[in-house]
């Protein structure tokens, strides 16, 4: 069995697996209909 650090670092590196592939990061933000813009533009 695993414990709560093995945990913590699957899921930092699977962040910055995300962080490097910044068209994957929009592709799920596209799927909330969710935008980084500010209200109003």
């Amino acid at each position: 069995m695993r414990g709560i650090d093995h945990l913590g670092q699957v899921v930092k590196q699977r962040l910055r697996h995300i962080q490097r592939r910044p068209d994957l990061f929009a592709g799920f933000l596209a799927q909330t209909g969710m935008t980084l813009d500010p209200e109003g533009t």
